[in-house]
């Protein structure tokens, strides 16, 4: 003999049939603490995604790059200025 029984109910609904606790407070209160964490920590971070930034460190580890892109960026305008409009 097989019985198949269907119930739908929501998860609260079925955590409270169980008897399991609510926990619902608990996970809210972590996750405003995590949030609270990670907005704390985003100004040392907002630094690393600034392109200005990247690029100055880029430069500032290898100095003849720049010398480089200066007379890249000097060829290209003098190109520019040659070239009839």
């Amino acid at each position: 003999m097989q019985i198949n029984v269907k119930v739908e109910v929501t998860p609260l609904e079925a955590r409270t049939f169980l008897g399991l606790p609510d926990v619902q407070p608990l996970q809210n209160e972590v996750l405003d603490k995590i949030k609270e964490r990670m907005l704390s920590k985003m100004d040392k971070f907002e630094s690393m995604f600034d392109p200005g930034k990247a690029v100055e460190s880029y430069f500032s580890l290898y100095p003849q790059w720049l010398d480089a892109f200066k007379k890249f960026g000097a060829n290209n305008q003098n190109n520019n200025q040659k070239s009839p409009p």
